[in-house]
C-alpha cells in the first residue's frame, strides 16, 4: 500500500475546495412579492397599537408612607403586580396591567374587600 505524498494531497484538497465555493456560490437578487393587503393590515395593526390602552387599579394617593404600607400590604396580598409611582403632590399605588376593562373588573372585586376606594384607570401606552 502506498502513502500519498503529504503535499500533494494538501494541493489536491486545496484544489477542489475553490472549485467547490465557487461551484455552489449563488449570486442574485430576492423579491418579496405581497398584496396590498398585508400592507394595509400592516398599517392598521400599527395604528391599533398606537390607540392601545392599559388598565390599572389605583389602591392608593398620599403621603410616601402611607403608600409603602399599602404597596408592601397589596405585594403580600394579591397575586398582581403593584407599583408605587409618584404625580405631583402624591405617591400613588396601582395594580396589575390589565389589557380588558372585564380583566380588571374581575381583580377589582377582590381588591375592594381590602381597600374599598379602589377604582380603575385606563392609561395610554
Amino acid at each position: 500500500m502506498r502513502i500519498l505524498n503529504p503535499i500533494f494531497c494538501f494541493t489536491t484538497l486545496v484544489f477542489f475546495g475553490f472549485t467547490t465555493q465557487k461551484s455552489l456560490a449563488q449570486n442574485g437578487n430576492l423579491q418579496i412579492e405581497q398584496p396590498q393587503k398585508v400592507t394595509q393590515l400592516l398599517q392598521l395593526k400599527k395604528q391599533l397599537k398606537k390607540d392601545d390602552k392599559r388598565y390599572r387599579i389605583q389602591i392608593y394617593n398620599g403621603n410616601q408612607e402611607g403608600a409603602q404600607k399599602a404597596l408592601s400590604n397589596a405585594k403580600n396580598e394579591f397575586e398582581i403586580t403593584a407599583e408605587l409611582t409618584f404625580e405631583y403632590p402624591n405617591y400613588k399605588v396601582r395594580l396589575g396591567k390589565f389589557r380588558t376593562r372585564l380583566e380588571a373588573d374581575k381583580h377589582l372585586i377582590e381588591v375592594r374587600g381590602k381597600y374599598p376606594g379602589a377604582f380603575i384607570l385606563a392609561l395610554q401606552q
